[in-house]
């Protein structure tokens, strides 16, 4: 089965901590990243611009409308995600509890709709 780990966290908090504490975080998410790869769960990672960057599209009576941000009502902002391909939703919750800075951040551990069609780009 397929997950993504979506990672929130506090941009405030993200901007307050020092260079080598940002370094130590990104050495700590590589090293991740190439134990997710070993085991053959990883599919994929990326991690996002801050929030201020976001842009939401609605459709509202046949009208696009167009906003800055996500408009989330919640302290922490989606961060990135890690894309996981896995054997049961208990090996998710596992890589999803040894994400780096876990204790900080709250992941999201969300199931993949997985479609019964392909386009002809896939």
């Amino acid at each position: 089965m397929k997950y993504l780990l979506l990672i929130y966290n506090s941009e405030t908090e993200y901007a307050g901590q020092s260079e080598e504490q940002r370094t130590a975080m990104t050495a700590d998410h590589m090293q991740f990243r190439k134990d997710m790869e070993a085991s053959g769960a990883y599919l994929g990672a990326e991690r996002l611009q801050p929030v201020k960057t976001a842009k939401s599209v609605r459709v509202r009576g046949g009208e696009y409308l167009l906003s800055d941000g996500p408009f989330a009502e919640t302290k922490e902002q989606l961060a990135g995600f890690y894309y996981i391909d896995v054997e049961t939703e208990e090996e998710a919750l596992e890589w999803a509890k040894r994400i780096p800075q876990s204790e900080s951040t709250v992941i999201e551990v969300r199931p993949i709709w997985e479609m019964p069609y392909r386009s002809s780009a896939d």
